[in-house]
């Protein structure tokens, strides 16, 4: 009865279709626009920001530079409105059947990719093949509950069969991970090709990327949704890396709208007449432990330099540039509990004495020769960052500790942790190099289980704290089942205990996000997930 689309690499069904379009073909298809010199009709919404994208293949990159840019491009199934909420996109409606295990989900007709190629059940089951058993698998897939089967009902109804029960499969399709890209000019470009050259069902068309300048996307005239879609002809993200020059850029009206506004600067863009939006975000800030180090290693000396760090004068510092950190995720999210260390000098002290680190005369400790050092990579584009890890510097100082702050641009920093901590899942020998490195994480699920990434030991070449532990990962998939939530809650408490005892994360703060805008743009709303939606954004240039 049912057509069952078993997991492999060589699909039928797209292969006699590929052989009729050459790349140049589909090329043109995806990448056509009017030739015509732009004219004073034309609209274009300019936006600065921090990040240039890394690559624009959902099943490569899910950070939040790119993610910015495919979301406009790709559509997943479903996605998690701001207010936190599941609702449909691509999908119309889903159920679970009788057996627990089985979602039916419902699709969308008459969606059409870029290419003109068709949106059906069998593009989904491409794209949910391609994240599970790729090689390199998608970024998707470890958060992926394990499924036993992908059956194509019919053109627009497909099923997935869980091995164990879920309570949150239809939130992971909705996050940025698992957007969907068109098969047949995936298939035809190839994994490398696509990073430069996507297609999907979005409301706006890839145009051009200029690698550390911009990124240009075009109106797609023939999106589906007609109520909710492109309002402006021409989309252009700007790389300004310096906040200063992002806030000077909108004032000369050189770009709309600018990302990642120190606080200082909202104040005066506000009294200037430009629209402001600080909306605190479900994203933490954190210094990533590589638990394989030799010094960190040691489980004494990661909770000292967490009893060493005072986050309240951290966020006295930053301002309103974010709030109080106390754990992986924030009050008021589901699953959330405080994790973190008490501020409490002496005790860090006591621990480092303990492990055998002895002070120096110059004021920093060491043991069998080796100093006391630790160097931490960061990118620097965050408001508040560079301020908050200066604080932390000096706490660190304090008890004998010495840290080195390493700025470093963000696709160097993604691509050299991946790298590193990919050989080190081949071959455990090969411990990375890199000590301590600051990413924000954000929850787009509505829950903590999101933020905190998978399972550990299954996290591979994206695992970079090198951290597993069996517990752990026994607690994580509790907390994801379909039990009660009195159940999960028992879960996430154990997860949050496990991040207390073993200290592989040092939060720093939650990020308030702060984007200013031109008084022209209308219909921008900034999402507390950090998702852009940019459907239904105007301007008048």
């Amino acid at each position: 009865m049912f057509d069952t689309y078993q997991f492999r690499r060589a699909v039928p069904w797209l292969s006699s279709k590929v052989t009729t379009l050459g790349v140049a073909a589909i090329a043109a298809a995806v990448l056509a626009t009017d030739v015509a010199a732009q004219n004073d009709t034309e609209s274009v919404l300019r936006i600065g920001r921090p990040d240039d994208v890394r690559a624009l293949n959902p099943f490569r990159q899910a950070n939040n530079g790119t993610t910015e840019v495919t979301y406009q491009i790709h559509e997943g199934l479903v996605t998690v409105n701001p207010q936190q909420e599941i609702v449909p996109v691509l999908a119309t409606e889903w159920e679970v059947l009788p057996d627990g295990l089985t979602y039916r989900i419902s699709l969308r007709e008459g969606v059409t990719f870029h290419s003109g190629a068709a949106f059906n059940a069998e593009a989904v089951a491409w794209n949910m093949d391609m994240q599970l058993n790729s090689e390199p698998p998608g970024i998707a897939a470890g958060l992926i509950p394990p499924i036993s089967e992908i059956s194509v009902v019919d053109e627009y109804t497909i099923e997935f069969t869980l091995k164990e029960p879920s309570g949150v499969f239809m939130a992971i399709l909705g996050a940025p991970l698992f957007m969907i890209v068109d098969p047949t000019v995936y298939e035809e470009v190839g994994q490398e090709g696509y990073d430069s050259a996507p297609s999907g069902t979005g409301p706006f068309k890839f145009e051009s990327w200029s690698p550390g300048e911009n990124v240009t996307l075009v109106d797609n005239e023939a999106y589906w949704n007609t109520d909710s879609g492109p309002e402006v002809d021409r989309l252009v993200y700007e790389v300004i890396p310096e906040a200063s020059a992002r806030t000077i850029a909108l004032q000369n009206g050189e770009i709309d709208v600018a990302f990642s506004v120190p606080s200082e600067q909202m104040d005066l863009l506000e009294a200037d007449g430009f629209q402001t939006f600080r909306v605190p975000s479900t994203r933490v800030l954190y210094i990533g432990l590589n638990t394989a180090d030799p010094i960190l290693q040691d489980v004494n000396v990661r909770a000292a330099l967490a009893h060493a760090m005072n986050r309240e004068q951290i966020v006295a510092i930053i301002g309103s540039n974010g709030a109080l950190a106390e754990g992986i995720g924030m009050d008021g999210v589901l699953g959330y509990f405080p994790s973190v260390r008490t501020y409490d000098p002496e005790e860090a002290k006591a621990l480092l004495d303990a492990a055998g680190w002895e002070m120096g005369s110059d004021g920093i400790r060491a043991k069998d020769g080796n100093t006391l050092e630790i160097t931490v990579w960061a990118q620097g584009n965050t408001p508040g960052e560079i301020e908050a890890l200066q604080v932390a510097q000096q706490h660190w100082q304090a008890v004998g500790a010495r840290m080195n702050i390493e700025r470093i641009e963000g696709g160097t920093m993604y691509g050299d942790l991946t790298a590193a901590a990919g050989a080190h899942t081949d071959d455990p020998t090969k411990v990375p190099s890199y000590q301590g490195f600051v990413v924000n994480d954000g929850i787009r699920t509505g829950e903590v289980g999101y933020i905190t990434e998978r399972p550990k030991c299954d996290q591979g070449a994206r695992g970079y704290e090198r951290y597993c532990n069996p517990e752990f990962d026994e607690a994580f998939n509790l907390s994801q089942s379909p039990a009660s939530v009195e159940e999960r809650l028992v879960g996430y408490k154990r997860m949050a205990e496990l991040f207390f005892e073993d200290v592989m994360r040092l939060p720093l703060f939650v990020l308030q996000l702060n984007v200013a805008a031109s008084p022209n743009v209308q219909g921008f709303v900034v999402n507390p997930n950090t998702s852009l939606n940019l459907r239904g954004v105007s301007v008048s240039n």
